[in-house]
């Protein structure tokens, strides 16, 4: 059997031709320039919805085009993520389609023998993202995703209807959280958010780049709504942790969290971010009542979508910058106070680090916010 490496092509095998076979991961899809070089009558294309219009192009150029009487053929596999050119290929009349969507797969409709999944599950799963795409096989609404394969987690509508009233009085009901994302300087503010089971509120944003003075007003917001240290969520990364360390110092464990970190299920999300914003927009969807400001907008701010494995990824801060969009400090700090508490388990670890660090009893950063009677 032959082999041969084409760029960083990872596994290739010849039966008894050559067959050249690229793994795609998040888009990168430049690899596919090292076999434009290489002529082949046949392309199969596996998850081709998260392969790029480019990459696809040049794929379709190494095959030369194909004729539907011809002995070349193209192939093209995978769930309908995105309105690119496997939607342009799944229209096209060249093309014979096969749809295999989860009716096929019940157990009381299956043909061919026993089923796989029961309606009982399915109801489970309307509840995950993307059911639409991975269960009745249907592409994305024109409307809902931007020419980059990005989807907006929440509309202006969804953000309005949540939205108090003029002159609504909306009372906290249940276990109340605080949200903190704390500001990196230039023209970003420290956000921090309230939220219950019903409603969130903002109680303030601060452009002050004082780390004690802002843990400060951290222990102030804890005290005045009756929120336990373990309900306060962080944002841990670059200058947030020195955020968290004086209210480690001071016996306040809130929780540390480092949003890029794996999330719990990681078969639907890239990331603890992206968890966290699904659970947002899950509540949001609900019924969750957000306080009357415009800052809420942000929410519109922040889109998704599918990774290589089909799993879902939130834009990150990076690259909404590349974009020219502002950074979504309101929406950051509502969303950390959907962060699970097991991912704030950091706190922890911070917390023994913290201690060290803060012996000395006359600590500038412990000693302002005993001042300040916290």
């Amino acid at each position: 059997m032959e082999t041969k490496i084409v760029q960083s092509v990872r596994k290739i095998t010849s039966i008894p031709s050559t067959v050249y076979n690229l793994e795609v991961e998040d888009n990168k899809n430049y690899f596919v320039e090292g076999i434009l070089v290489h002529n082949s009558p046949n392309l199969i294309e596996d998850e081709a919805a998260l392969i790029s219009d480019e990459s696809d192009a040049k794929a379709m150029r190494m095959v030369g085009g194909f004729t539907a009487f011809g002995t070349d053929f193209v192939t093209k596999l995978g769930n309908p993520f995105n309105r690119n050119h496997f939607l342009e290929s799944f229209k096209d009349p060249s093309y014979h389609k096969i749809k295999v969507d989860y009716t096929r797969s019940l157990k009381e409709k299956n043909e061919y023998g026993e089923g796989r999944i029961t309606e009982e599950f399915i109801e489970e799963m309307r509840k995950k993202p993307y059911f639409r795409v991975l269960y009745d096989c249907l592409f994305p609404e024109s409307d809902d995703i931007d020419a980059r394969g990005w989807t907006q987690l929440l509309s202006e509508d969804d953000i309005e209807r949540a939205m108090a009233k003029d002159g609504e009085a909306i009372s906290h009901i249940g276990e109340k959280r605080i949200g903190q994302d704390v500001a990196r300087g230039g023209a970003n503010d420290t956000v921090w958010c309230l939220r219950s089971m019903n409603y969130a509120e903002i109680l303030a944003k601060s452009k002050q780049d004082n780390l004690t003075e802002i843990a400060a007003q951290t222990a102030f917001f804890m005290k005045e709504n009756g929120v336990s240290a373990e309900s306060v969520f962080i944002d841990d990364v670059g200058v947030g942790g020195g955020a968290v360390d004086p209210l480690h110092y001071e016996q306040k464990n809130v929780r540390g969290v480092n949003v890029g970190m794996a999330a719990t299920d990681l078969s639907k999300f890239t990331n603890i971010r992206a968890e966290a914003y699904w659970r947002l927009r899950e509540w949001i969807k609900k019924g969750g009542r957000l306080s009357k400001d415009d800052s809420w907008y942000e929410l519109c701010k922040i889109k998704y979508k599918p990774d290589s494995k089909g799993r879902l990824r939130a834009m990150t801060k990076d690259e909404m910058r590349a974009m020219g969009i502002d950074s979504p400090d309101t929406a950051d700090a509502l969303m950390l106070s959907f962060v699970r508490p097991e991912h704030g388990d950091l706190a922890k670890r911070r917390a023994l680090r913290a201690k060290k660090r803060h012996k000395q009893e006359n600590n500038s950063s412990g000693y302002a916010l005993r001042m300040a009677g916290f």
